[in-house]
């Protein structure tokens, strides 16, 4: 999701922790355990932020596909703060060993759900 906020980066953060939370979230020791909902904060325009627990620009883009490549999606040139790399230069590295496929199904869904918002009830 890309959002445009008028908050500081661990403001936000606390926002989502409380939305995840609301939603049913409970966080245990095990940060792999199954969870309802996962919000995470990866990018915050070009800053850069390090504060207790996190890193902005999140570290895990560059490595990890499941990140990259829908950041890319959202954002292809937008560059990352640090490395200088467009979001779709980071996809496109990580895609190729990723075994990521792509729900066209939920995509066409969330459009749906979102182009037509009092269609639903929510």
């Amino acid at each position: 999701m890309l959002l445009e906020v008028d908050r500081p980066p661990d403001a936000l953060r606390a926002e989502l922790r409380r939305i995840e939370a609301e939603s049913g979230r409970v966080r245990t020791s095990d940060k792999y355990a199954p969870r309802t909902i996962d919000l995470d904060l990866s990018l915050y325009g070009d800053q850069i932020y390090r504060g207790p627990g996190s890193q902005i620009p999140d570290p895990r883009i560059t490595r990890l596909a499941h990140l990259a490549i829908p950041l890319a999606d959202l954002a292809p040139d937008y560059r990352h703060p640090e490395l200088g790399e467009s979001l779709a230069e980071i996809a496109d590295r990580l895609r190729a060993d990723s075994k990521l496929v792509p729900r066209t199904d939920v995509s066409e869904e969330l459009s749906r759900l979102l182009a037509a918002p009092g269609d639903n009830g929510r």
